[in-house]
């Protein structure tokens, strides 16, 4: 075979090779699995993620966890309007199954890996073959974007304007230095006594949680408290007129009270004092007053021994009868004009000699005849 048939031949066979790589969807060397790359050991796992975009992302990027590579990008398809991205795992790797993935660069101008992150409230786990959905897939901005924006600030933004903020702002602070300076004074002493009540403000917030909490607990509780106050401010909507000529009733009848109790207090006065001595007797003869209700039905036996007072055919009687000047005037003349007149003349005429005591029995004792026993 000489020289040109070969070379026909060496064109020909990359030609066929490019087509058959070509129709196989070739991309590149990436497209082949790195050997000893994290996630192609044994008991390695896959994981699918749904992304909005993947932007410089590649096949056999990085996968990390908390900045640790513990696996790598296998796959990089189109699915609908999304992109699907298949990633290899480390054995041992656990995540939660509500993780969100996004798509950063390892430095300003590095390279493109895949970022795994647990969320602040984990739940269950992620296995074999699960599926990240779109909702959790995202990307950190990138260094084109950064610098995007920041030539946009600087060339099309207000920074262009920080001259004339700056002139503007003096002008609206000339001669009022002291004013500006006092305002200034009053914002650090009002932000150094919030800074010494942080402890009372921290426990008051704490203290708000907590009622939350609560509220939130007892949920049910206040919605069918909520529930059944609805109709009970319908009804009191609905009674409000009631309710307001019932409140001006009551301011009626105080005013027509009070004009009653003011036009009559004299008399009132006057009755009050006309009470005080049968008041006064009344509270005087309050111990004697139960003792004596005992000789109501049973006059003139107690009536707690008028069963004893009569043993067959006699009674025995003894009696106290107090008729002293003092005596009758406090039973009979107390808060009458007369009141002490008795106890006065009592004290000129002298009072009656006191009465003997009785020795022995006087049923059995024998008479004192005068003109006898005096042998």
């Amino acid at each position: 075979m000489t020289a040109l048939a070969r070379k026909s031949t060496v064109v020909a066979c990359g030609f066929a090779l490019a087509a058959t790589l070509t129709g196989c969807g070739w991309t590149g060397l990436n497209q082949f699995a790195l050997p000893g790359a994290a996630g192609s050991g044994e008991g390695a796992w896959t994981v699918e993620i749904e992304m909005p975009d993947v932007t410089t992302l590649t096949e056999n990027a990085r996968v990390r966890v908390d900045d640790v590579n513990v696996g790598t990008v296998r796959s990089i398809e189109v699915e609908n309007d999304h992109a699907l991205v298949t990633v290899s795992l480390n054995e041992g790797v656990t995540l939660p199954a509500n993780a969100t993935a996004k798509i950063g660069s390892t430095s300003l101008l590095g390279s493109a890996h895949l970022e795994l992150l647990s969320p602040d409230s984990p739940q269950g786990e992620l296995h074999d073959g699960d599926r990240i959905p779109l909702d959790r897939g995202g990307a950190y901005p990138t260094t084109e974007q950064t610098l995007s924006t920041l030539s946009f600030l600087l060339n099309g933004g207000d920074i262009g304007k920080l001259e004339e903020i700056n002139r503007e702002v003096g002008q609206a602070l000339l001669g009022r230095e002291d004013i500006v300076r006092n305002l200034l004074s009053n914002v650090e002493d009002f932000t150094s006594r919030l800074n010494d009540q942080r402890d009372d403000i921290i426990r008051a917030l704490a203290g708000l949680d907590r009622f939350s909490k609560v509220v939130a607990d007892d949920r049910d509780v206040v919605e069918n408290g909520l529930r059944t106050l609805g109709p009970a401010l319908t009804e009191l909507n609905e009674q409000r007129d009631n309710l307001s000529n019932a409140l001006l009733a009551i301011g009626n009848f105080a005013d027509a009270a009070d004009r009653v109790i003011t036009g009559s207090r004299e008399e009132l006065d006057t009755n009050l004092r006309a009470l005080e001595p049968t008041l006064r007797g009344l509270a005087d003869a309050g111990p004697a007053l139960p003792s004596s209700l005992s000789f109501l039905l049973t006059i003139p036996f107690p009536m707690n021994t008028y069963k004893n007072a009569m043993q067959g055919d006699y009674a025995n009687l003894f009696l106290n009868l107090d008729l002293t000047t003092a005596r009758v005037d406090r039973a009979l003349l107390t808060g009458t004009p007369a009141a002490g007149q008795l106890a006065s003349l009592g004290g000129l005429i002298g009072q009656l000699p006191p009465i003997p005591p009785i020795v022995g029995n006087p049923l059995i004792t024998p008479l004192n005849v005068p003109g006898q026993g005096d042998n």
